[in-house]
């Protein structure tokens, strides 16, 4: 499961400055920004994991982030 190795600290800022970068990029949607970005090697999969948020369908997240649908359930009542 990809989503247990995210740093929660760096995936907080990500999502801050995605907003931010998007503006700077001159771009009119996060989804266009986050199809165009090139993340730095430090933060590469909490901008990976953003990225497919706003790019692929909620199968395929639960697929690659999650370990597929069944497992991902955990997830929504964790703390």
């Amino acid at each position: 499961m990809k989503i247990g190795e995210l740093d929660q600290q760096k995936l907080g800022r990500v999502l801050i400055q995605a907003s931010m970068t998007a503006l700077y990029q001159k771009n009119e949607t996060l989804q266009e920004t986050m199809l165009s970005f090139e993340p730095d090697s430090e933060n590469k999969a909490e901008w990976n994991f953003v990225k497919d948020l706003f790019t692929l369908t909620t199968d395929e997240i639960a697929d690659k982030w999650y370990g597929g649908k069944d497992k991902s359930i955990g997830f929504i009542f964790k703390e």
